[in-house]
C-alpha cells in the first residue's frame, strides 16, 4: 500500500512540476510587438500593439514608445490622443543631436493601465498628428539595435529604447522586423520616391477654386486627392486617374472660411502635399 501511495504521489508532483515548466517557458515567450500605420484621410499616425497571448486586464507596466522623424520637421511636441495602455505623454525630445543630426526623437512615456489583450489582435494606443507635411515612410518607430544609444554625443543621456514591461517590471517588447521597419505599407510595382513627383497648385491662394499639375506621374496611375485643414480635418477628397484630375477644377465648399488649407496626393504609397491659401472675400 505504501508502495502505491508512494508511486501516486510520485506522478502527482511530476504532473506539477510539468505544469510549473509549461507556464514558465509560456511567460517566457509572451512578447509584445509595435507598429505605425499612417492614415492618409485623417492625416495622422497611429501606434498599435500586439500580443503573443491573451489576458484580460492585462496590467500594462511604466513603458515607452519613441518615434523618430526627420529633424527638418519643427521642434514641438507630438500632438496625443490617447486609446489605450495609459495616458502616453510626449517627454522625452531630442533634435537633430550631434551622433545623427538628420533625425528628432520623441520619447514617449506612460505610467501603465488595465489592457485587454487577445493574441495576435491589434489595439491601438494612441495617434498623433504632425504640424508639417511629411513623407509617411520618414516617420517610424526607434530601433533599439540601430538608432543612438544613450552615450551618444547629443543624446544628453536619455535612454529612447522602446520598453513594454507587466506591473512586475517583466520587459515585453519584442522588436520585429517587419513591424519596426518605417510605417506600414503595401508593396506596389509602380511606387515613386517623393523626389520624382512634383505636385503644382495653381492658383495658391484662391478665393474658391483651384488645379493641379502632377509631374513624374503616368496619366493612367491613379492617385488620390486630400484637402485638409491645418488640423488634418478632411474636408474635400476625390479620386481617379491622374489625367482627369489634372483636367478637373476643384471647388472648396463655402462653408469653409479663409485659412490655410493642405493639398495632398497619394500614389500608392507616396504621398507628397502642398500650401493653399483659401481667402474668402
Amino acid at each position: 500500500m505504501k508502495t502505491s501511495n508512494l508511486k501516486i504521489n510520485t506522478i502527482r508532483l511530476c504532473i506539477l512540476l510539468f505544469t510549473l515548466l509549461l507556464n514558465f517557458v509560456a511567460d517566457a515567450q509572451q512578447k509584445i510587438t509595435l507598429k505605425i500605420k499612417y492614415n492618409s484621410e485623417e492625416n495622422n499616425f497611429g501606434v498599435y500593439a500586439k500580443a503573443n497571448f491573451t489576458r484580460r486586464n492585462f496590467l500594462w507596466g511604466p513603458s515607452q514608445i519613441t518615434i523618430t522623424l526627420p529633424a527638418s520637421l519643427p521642434n514641438e511636441k507630438l500632438r496625443i490622443k490617447n486609446l489605450d495602455g495609459g495616458t502616453w505623454e510626449d517627454n522625452s525630445l531630442i533634435f537633430a543631436p550631434e551622433v545623427n543630426n538628420t533625425r528628432d526623437f520623441h520619447g514617449l512615456s506612460s505610467s501603465g493601465n488595465k489592457t485587454d489583450l487577445v493574441e495576435n489582435n491589434e489595439i491601438l494606443l494612441f495617434y498623433f498628428s504632425i504640424s508639417e507635411k511629411v513623407v509617411a515612410n520618414e516617420v517610424r518607430l526607434f530601433d533599439n539595435n540601430k538608432d543612438p544609444k544613450s552615450s551618444d554625443k547629443g543624446m544628453n543621456g536619455g535612454d529612447f529604447q522602446n520598453s513594454i514591461t507587466d506591473d512586475k517590471g517583466k520587459e515585453l517588447y519584442q522588436p520585429d522586423v517587419i513591424i519596426s521597419s518605417n510605417v506600414e505599407k503595401k508593396e506596389e510595382p509602380e511606387n515613386k520616391k517623393e523626389s520624382e513627383i512634383a505636385l503644382t497648385l495653381f492658383p495658391n491662394v484662391t478665393k474658391e477654386k483651384f488645379n493641379i499639375a502632377l509631374e513624374g506621374v503616368e496619366d493612367k496611375t491613379n492617385v488620390t486627392l486630400l484637402v485638409s485643414t491645418e488640423k488634418g480635418i478632411v474636408i474635400m477628397q476625390d479620386s481617379g486617374t491622374k489625367k482627369a484630375l489634372v483636367e478637373k477644377t476643384f471647388k472648396i465648399p463655402s462653408q469653409i472660411s479663409s485659412q490655410s488649407l493642405v493639398v495632398r496626393v497619394k500614389i500608392n504609397a507616396t504621398v507628397i502635399g502642398k500650401r493653399l491659401i483659401l481667402e474668402r472675400e
